[in-house]
């Protein structure tokens, strides 16, 4: 357990400064983009519509662009101390295997974080477009309904849509750990990044129903067992 443990302090250690960053530059460009779409001629006011329009026009783009530079940035940070966290994996006594299962775990809290992060900055997105509307407090909740970005965020009784989003947080947790594996093999994976991502773009527009959730959860599902087997798989070929 104290080795365990020390994997994961080694994981937030190497990669929470970057994952700030990138939290930091998704807030900073959302508001860039509030401020810009509440000037004269931008979105209306007074409604609704309006908070919804800002959602779609400000908090929307970064929001879901950034998921994929946070998984980059993941990468990125631990590749620049690879040497670092081979030295401190030794040290241990731990299998690459172990301590790939254990960053995964702190990737998959990472997206999690991301997942909070972004219905926070939504929330107070909607604080902040109060202040200047006379939209009532249940404005927020009918616009989790009527705003895809949010619905997606927040399902609310679609219990179906919480378990989508863990899918979704583990399956890129777990490929994100997996594609640090390879980095520090000198490898880049690809695959092992942009099929996650493509199951969530293709089906994007259909999030909410729970068809094409269902299939998404397969398919994720099905891409991070492929991960454990090609682990388990480099595990045995490291053995021989």
């Amino acid at each position: 357990m104290k080795k365990v443990t020390s994997a994961a302090l080694l994981a937030l250690k190497l990669t929470w400064k970057m994952v700030a960053l990138a939290f930091a530059l998704t807030l900073g460009l959302q508001i860039f983009d509030g401020f810009r779409e509440l000037m004269p001629g931008g979105v209306p006011l007074q409604t609704t519509f309006g908070f919804e329009s800002l959602l779609r026009s400000a908090v929307q783009p970064a929001g879901k662009h950034w998921v994929m530079m946070l998984m980059a940035f993941l990468i990125a940070s631990e590749r620049d101390k690879k040497g670092k966290s081979v030295y401190t994996m030794n040290r241990l006594g731990l299998s690459e295997t172990g301590v790939t299962l254990i960053f995964g775990l702190v990737f998959t809290g990472y997206f999690l974080l991301y997942w909070a992060f972004q219905i926070a900055v939504a929330y107070g997105f909607f604080v902040w477009y109060s202040r200047f509307t006379l939209v009532s407090s249940n404005s927020f909740m009918l616009a989790c309904w009527r705003s895809e970005w949010l619905h997606t965020l927040l399902p609310l009784g679609e219990w179906w849509g919480y378990l989508r989003n863990l899918v979704i947080c583990g399956s890129f947790g777990f490929c994100t750990a997996f594609a640090t594996q390879q980095g520090r093999r000198g490898k880049v994976p690809l695959l092992w990044l942009v099929a996650p991502m493509l199951c969530v773009i293709l089906l994007n527009g259909r999030m909410g129903n729970l068809g094409p959730d269902i299939l998404l959860m397969v398919l994720l599902t099905v891409f991070t067992l492929c991960y454990f087997t090609a682990l388990r798989g480099g595990r045995e070929d490291e053995d021989l």
